[in-house]
């Protein structure tokens, strides 16, 4: 199996497998690549709304309609997001989406939030081997994530939260 493949059946994996190295640079490039979108907004002028917003769609895998967003924001990728609607995002949203986090409509975060859905194992002789695991998260529609929140691999938040 691939990386990606590894990802989607919740096998370890590790993203610079040297058996599948144009995965690997494709990996890397869009990793890169998200950063860098992420550095451009945060850079912007906060009256530079409009910017925001045409960066923003570049980041994210899909965004929705009447999505507000207060920079700084940091993201692995970006693409392996999809946000929905009346959506707002706080300062310092930090988003580790080497695999698929979904939000819902209707959902807001307070400053500080954190999503990842990657982790390692804990066990030492698996720790040591590098590899990784990455579980989706969904944020279902309605939810209200509450500053400083942590939201770890699987987790899904459901709706009205």
């Amino acid at each position: 199996m691939n990386i990606t493949e590894r990802m989607a059946s919740r096998q370890l994996f590790t993203d610079h497998d040297a058996n599948y190295p144009q995965e690997a640079s494709d990996l890397a490039r869009a990793r890169q690549r998200g950063k860098a979108l992420c550095y451009e907004i945060n850079r912007l002028h906060p009256d530079d709304i409009e910017m925001r917003k045409t960066l923003m769609e570049q980041l994210f895998g899909s965004i929705g309609e009447n999505v507000w967003m207060e920079p700084p924001i940091r993201m692995s990728y970006g693409s392996n997001t999809t946000v929905g609607n009346n959506v707002y995002i706080n300062f310092n949203l930090t988003v580790v989406d080497d695999y698929k986090v979904t939000i819902g409509n209707d959902v807001m975060f307070g400053p500080n939030v954190t999503i990842a859905v990657t982790s390692h194992p804990v066990h030492p002789e698996k720790c040591k081997e590098g590899g990784m695991f990455a579980l989706p998260v969904v944020i279902e529609d309605g939810a209200w994530i509450g500053s400083c929140a942590v939201i770890v691999p699987g987790v899904t938040i459901g709706a009205g939260s």
